[in-house]
């Protein structure tokens, strides 16, 4: 019984241990030279009088990481990114409608939600450069394409 409670944690763990590492962290937070050759010019469209201001905007390393963290995010919750490469086109459709189901559906335990949420937060700081990809969120898919087929073939648990 309790095996079935912390079972998916477990998973969890050892996924999001995976994840990190197999992350080339190298290329997730460091810039090649045609990013900071873009840095650089881009500083040096500020007038004078707002050079400050482009000092922080462009060259400041915390500011570049924030904005890396940020397209981190929206790599991590554009499913776009893994239907080509990952995914056959034919799941694309279940995982959507999965995921609509899993968040309408109540009977979904809690625990779940926070996962795939956890998931997609060690996405958005480690990034989606690990070796074997974003491991830790293919059982969300699997969990997303078993939601879908249940409730649109009307299957009734055992």
């Amino acid at each position: 019984m309790k095996i079935k409670k912390i079972g998916p944690f477990i998973i969890f763990m050892v996924l999001s241990v995976f994840q990190v590492a197999t992350t080339n962290y190298k290329s997730a937070y460091s810039f090649t030279p045609a990013e900071i050759d873009q840095q650089i010019r881009r500083m040096n469209l500020y007038p004078p009088r707002l050079a400050k201001l482009g000092y922080l905007w462009e060259a400041k390393r915390e500011i570049q990481i924030g904005k890396r963290v940020i397209a981190n995010f929206l790599t991590a919750i554009d499913f776009k990114e893994y239907f080509p490469a990952r995914v056959p086109y034919l799941f694309s459709p279940l995982i959507l409608a999965g995921l609509y189901f899993f968040v309408l559906e109540r009977k979904v335990r809690r625990s779940f939600y926070i996962l795939f949420l956890a998931s997609i937060l060690t996405l958005t700081v480690v990034g989606p450069y690990a070796k074997y990809g974003p491991v830790i969120i293919y059982p969300f898919f699997l969990l997303f394409i078993v939601l879908a087929i249940q409730k649109i073939f009307q299957f009734k648990r055992g």
